[in-house]
């Protein structure tokens, strides 16, 4: 089997240790392995890969690096069928490999892959999962990712990164600071002085009826664990996407949290608190949202839609 391992040089593990992964690869030449520099496309290196033949995909780096090679791989059809992909989680933020990914962030997750294809047990280690698309622009590709969020999530992100990782503090204990931080501040000081924006917005279920209301948060997900293992959504069902809205204001912030985190499937909530499964989202206006991290703002005019028709290989190890 032919391995193609795409680098972002520029993620925060690779970054400072990139060449330990060249260690590991030394004399496999089954394995082709491109870095994103500044200013590489990573679209060209997926199709370099695609025209020597790469059967399994290895993407290295954070959940950035992760959405933008699966829309390039939707996006472009730069295969056919596209290739099972493994996450090697060496970014800043691993959400998305913690859930569908490779556990191990170091030579030894990518020597245990590699092993596992020597041996033939790369099947087992499969799982599928449906890929979220959001359509945003109609000059630009629809965005392929794993997490989409908008309102208040986007301000927590923005947090996240530019007072705790500035800091040097990384992986769940960063989301766990943001978090509880958050928590208090709004309890006792409110959401402006948590730095968090409400945002209102329509949204429609499944071409649906629009509903309008000021949101705190909204999200959607195909991932079964966000951070922390968290897992805010529920009455699903079996609609591929994980949908959570929580009003402005929320009554009960503080005390309800746990169970939004961490409740079964079934969960006594008031009404602020809506968990649902959906097939297409369709929200409008948006002034911001995120994919995996990654931060865009529409056109006010334009809605956004979410769906989850696409579905990917993903290697679990």
């Amino acid at each position: 089997m032919r391995i193609g391992i795409l680098s972002n040089a520029r993620s925060g593990r690779n970054r400072r240790r990139i060449r330990e992964l060249d260690r590991v690869l030394a004399g496999r030449s089954d394995v082709l392995h491109l870095r994103i520099e500044n200013g590489t496309d990573s679209a060209e290196l997926l199709r370099e890969m695609a025209a020597r033949g790469i059967e399994l995909l290895v993407i290295s780096g954070g959940d950035g690096t992760v959405s933008r090679a699966l829309t390039a791989l939707f996006a472009y059809r730069i295969w056919e069928a596209p290739p099972p992909v493994a996450i090697l989680p060496r970014g800043t933020a691993n959400m998305t490999a913690a859930d569908v990914g490779l556990r191990n962030p170091g030579p030894r997750g990518l020597a245990a892959l590699l092993a596992a294809v020597d041996a033939g047990r790369l099947e087992g280690h499969l799982l599928t999962r449906p890929v979220l698309k959001v359509d945003w622009a109609p000059d630009r590709p629809a965005i392929r990712g794993m997490f989409f969020g908008t309102a208040g999530i986007v301000d927590a992100i923005r947090l996240c990164t530019g007072s705790i990782h500035s800091r040097g503090v990384r992986g769940e204990i960063a989301h766990l600071l943001t978090l509880s931080w958050l928590l208090a501040r709004i309890t006792f000081r409110g959401l402006e002085a948590a730095g968090i924006g409400c945002e209102r917005m329509r949204v429609a279920h499944d071409g649906g009826r629009e509903t309008e209301a000021a949101r705190l948060l909204l999200l959607a997900t195909t991932l079964e664990r966000l951070v922390m293992r968290s897992r805010p959504f529920w009455n699903i069902g079996e609609r591929p996407i994980r949908y959570t809205s929580v009003a402005c204001p929320a009554p009960g912030l503080l005390r309800h949290a746990p169970r939004v985190l961490y409740g079964g499937e079934r969960r006594s909530l008031p009404p602020a608190y809506d968990s649902r499964g959906a097939r297409r989202l369709d929200i409008r206006p948006v002034s911001r949202f995120t994919v995996d991290g990654e931060i865009y703002h529409p056109a006010p005019e334009h809605r956004v839609t979410v769906t989850a028709e696409e579905q990917l290989r993903f290697v679990r190890l």
